[in-house]
């Protein structure tokens, strides 16, 4: 163990936060790689910031995106053709 005059000496500073950038090998089907080089384009911004925008988007809770509009089905009144006994629709 160090004697007290040496950790008098050695300057000792705390980091609270780090910024770490993580490299990851990422393999795409090609249609998918291609969608997202031509959304890089269109955007004018680099294809990991798509890469990165859209995996945030499909991650983010389904909260956060907007409510979509209910489905409504809406019968039809309709009637039997004349000559159509409803009672036989199950006989050959």
């Amino acid at each position: 163990m160090p004697c007290s005059e040496t950790l008098d000496i050695l300057p000792i500073k705390l980091i609270a936060h780090y910024y770490v950038i993580v490299r990851t090998t990422l393999t795409l089907d090609d249609d998918i790689a291609e969608s997202l080089k031509k959304r890089a384009q269109l955007l004018n911004i680099s294809f990991e910031q798509v890469v990165n925008y859209t995996l945030r988007r499909g991650l983010a809770p389904s909260a956060d995106r907007p409510p979509s509009a209910e489905y409504r089905v809406v019968p039809n009144r309709s009637g039997f053709v004349p000559g159509v006994d409803p009672l036989k629709l199950n006989q050959l």
